[in-house]
């Protein structure tokens, strides 16, 4: 997350409303087979569920969640982990 705003507590956004959302995207995808979720699944406009195309999906769908909702906050990055030592990063 970024943005040049803090609130009065002197927070960007409160972590538990950030786990919330994020929860709520991720459990669409969480233990389902991602080649049968939008936009994994039909046809020619379908991406293949890699996990660059995963960040893709999570950080498109974070900055709708979050958009209005602090003011001046951006997502900067998402990253998703495949093992311990290989992930890939959307910005």
């Amino acid at each position: 997350m970024g943005g040049d705003k803090l609130d009065r507590c002197g927070m960007l956004i409160d972590f538990k409303f950030l786990k919330e959302k994020l929860q709520s995207i991720i459990g669409e995808l969480d233990h389902g087979y991602l080649n049968e979720i939008e936009p994994f699944c039909g046809g020619a406009e379908a991406y293949n569920p890699t996990a660059e195309n995963l960040a893709r999906h999570i950080y498109q769908r974070i900055s709708d969640e979050l958009k209005g909702t602090v003011d001046g906050l951006k997502v900067c990055s998402v990253r998703v982990w495949e093992s311990p030592d290989a992930s890939a990063c959307y910005f």
